[in-house]
């Protein structure tokens, strides 16, 4: 059994060597790929901020991701809803950017701009604002028009770590996809 187990195990090595692979690369991925609850998005982010999945729910009209970083204090939410058209797309967000932070002591509401994530249309607004201990934090609002839902990304960050974090959060938001 040893003496197999021996010939298997040279055998793969020479597979190996002689198709050239290259040890070195096979590393572990830069990024980790997180979904929703009932799988309707996926968002990638680096693994150097160690982003976990903290709660979702099991909501039927909605189907939340809420991820944390502990070490970055960086936090991406994220909701579903069914896709319904009694008013516009862009009226919806105009609409949500007013009512959303009505619950925030807010300052720096930006308007309502257009994106282009992927081959979807997707508005964004941010505003900081102070949470329960004081601390200012960036609060990126990111509606995407998928398919078959709306999902709206909330990506937040300490207002004094925005800078260092931006093309994090931007490569998080660019990372969507409807599944």
């Amino acid at each position: 059994m040893k003496k197999q187990f021996l010939a298997l195990m040279i055998m793969f090595l020479l597979i190996f060597i002689l198709t050239g692979c290259d040890f070195g690369n096979l590393k572990p991925s830069d990024t980790v790929d997180f979904k929703d609850h009932h799988s309707t998005f996926k968002i990638s982010a680096p693994t150097s901020i160690s982003l976990v999945s903290y709660k979702d729910t099991t909501d039927e009209e909605v189907s939340d991701m809420y991820l944390y970083s502990e070490t970055e204090d960086i936090y991406v939410l994220g909701s579903v809803y069914e896709n319904y058209t009694e008013t516009s797309f862009l009226e919806d967000v105009e609409e949500d950017r007013l009512v959303f932070v009505e619950g925030f002591e807010y300052t720096d509401l930006s308007t309502v701009t257009k994106l282009t994530i992927k081959d979807y249309e997707a508005y964004t607004y941010n505003f900081v604002y102070k949470d329960n201990d004081e601390i200012n934090f960036f609060r990126q609002v990111i509606w995407i028009k998928g398919n078959n839902y709306t999902y709206i990304l909330d990506l937040e960050v300490p207002i004094d770590t925005f800078d260092v974090h931006e093309d994090t959060l931007n490569k998080i938001a660019e990372s969507f996809t409807e599944l």
